[in-house]
């Protein structure tokens, strides 16, 4: 090749040949490859292909960790896992609870035991029953037989389970808990 970037004519003539089926001109793969090399086209590929390995490590070992995860999560299979139903009852105090007391009580027991979920639940909701073939919804509004909120959590036995619940903020103004194992299947 020239320094200004053209073809010599040979060369020339076997790209075209190339381009229209014909095989290159023997040493063109040397020839090109000696010149990418002298305008510094290789340059640095080192440092690439070292940080596409470190990238490439990274994400192997990310999804190592992430695959990890399952498995410590399976720790829990030895518990059982606790459903605590919350109910407020005509003489709950509810002016005395607070939303606040609740979230204590849930973060500090999350550290202690294992919860793993507990939310208030709005008062109206709905109750769907099959007629004739077809979903009946019917709405329902906020009565003291139904659940204000819950909680789920791990506990290794029965007796575990009602220490945890008889801890909750929501019995000191007169609400109720009911607790009960989730089946497994």
């Amino acid at each position: 090749m020239k320094d200004n970037n053209e073809f010599l004519p040979d060369d020339a003539n076997a790209l075209r040949d190339y381009y229209e089926g014909a095989a290159p001109a023997e040493g063109m793969e040397k020839r090109t490859l000696g010149a990418l090399k002298q305008k510094g086209a290789f340059k640095g590929l080192y440092a690439r292909l070292t940080f596409a390995a470190v990238i490439m490590a990274a994400v192997f070992f990310t999804g190592y960790l992430m695959a990890a995860k399952p498995a410590a999560a399976t720790a829990q299979n030895n518990k059982n896992e606790y459903l605590m139903l919350l109910y407020e009852p005509a003489n709950f105090l509810s002016s005395q609870a607070s939303v606040k007391e609740y979230a204590d009580w849930y973060y500090s027991a999350q550290k202690k035991y294992d919860m793993l979920a507990g939310e208030e639940l709005k008062q109206d909701g709905w109750n769907i029953a099959m007629q004739q073939s077809k979903p009946l919804i019917n709405t329902l509004h906020a009565n003291s037989d139904a659940p204000t909120g819950y909680f789920i959590f791990y506990a290794s036995s029965e007796k575990e389970a009602l220490n945890i619940a008889s801890t909750c903020p929501h019995l000191k103004y007169n609400g109720t808990v009911e607790v009960r194992a989730i089946e497994k299947h």
